[in-house]
């Protein structure tokens, strides 16, 4: 198990769409600084609901009037929309393609077990998930703070506020991650995997929004994510959220191992 999740940490490092991620998400970090520059524009909204007098979706906007740590911990989270996105390529390129460069079927002819083989790869997407949402969020809060909030100090609430939400922020990424990874060992389409996902987290999921009760999106990742990145605090529903995840995480992970178990690998 263990030789098996470095070897899929060496393809994650290795891999040119996990490079490429970081390279588009600085390329992403630069435009929205020069976007929270812009007085006539105001704010970007991604996705974004507005229901009972707040925001739910992605909030990339003008911190000139709204400065202050946890504003401009609201716009690095924005950049989730962007995260989740990605993830959808990151899990094609590391699911998909093992299926058809016979990269998968080497390892399992080497007498590997297929539980060991689908739990090393979920885990290595999952770090990798975690270091590009922790370098999106650290880049942009860091460039953020020098152009907008430069000499000013953090509050303990602020500093202690975010140390709370990034573990669920993070688990909900990482849900996302690991349900895709199940679509993806199902699909085996790469082009499919990262189509639809892109569609529905930008378009479907905008439009179902009204039609599902509450109780529902506090189940679906991306629901979740716009709602924790839409209005930033924390509260007994974020306490849901991450159980909620790490529910997904595990759930999905165990359905996939099972129909890779079963799966022909050609």
């Amino acid at each position: 198990m263990v030789n098996l999740l470095k070897s899929h940490l060496f393809i994650l490092r290795k891999s040119r769409t996990y490079k490429n991620a970081f390279i588009i998400l600085t390329c992403i970090i630069i435009f929205t600084t020069i976007v929270s520059f812009s007085e006539e524009n105001g704010s970007i909204m991604l996705s974004a609901v507005m229901k009972n007098n707040r925001l739910y979706g992605f909030h990339i906007g003008n911190l000139l009037e709204f400065q202050g740590y946890l504003n401009i911990f609201r716009a690095a989270l924005g950049l989730s929309l962007f995260i989740a996105i990605i993830i959808f390529f990151l899990v094609g390129d590391l699911v998909i393609s093992p299926y058809n460069n016979g990269m998968l079927k080497n390892t399992i002819c080497y007498g590997h077990n297929r539980y060991k083989i689908y739990l090393s790869n979920v885990i290595s997407l999952l770090i990798g998930t975690i270091l590009l949402a922790l370098f999106t969020l650290i880049t942009s809060m860091v460039v953020l703070s020098l152009f907008f909030n430069y000499g000013n100090p953090i509050s303990k609430e602020e500093v202690i506020t975010m140390i709370k939400i990034i573990p669920i922020w993070l688990l909900i990424l990482c849900a996302i991650c690991s349900f895709y990874a199940l679509i993806a060992t199902i699909i085996k389409s790469k082009a499919t995997v990262a189509t639809g996902g892109a569609l529905f987290i930008t378009l479907v999921s905008f439009l179902l929004f009204n039609a599902l009760s509450d109780v529902t999106r506090s189940r679906i990742p991306i629901y979740m994510l716009g709602d924790l990145c839409g209005y930033v605090r924390y509260d007994s529903s974020l306490l849901i959220f991450g159980v909620n995840s790490l529910m997904i995480i595990v759930v999905s992970t165990i359905i996939g191992a099972m129909i890779f178990k079963i799966q022909e690998v050609k």
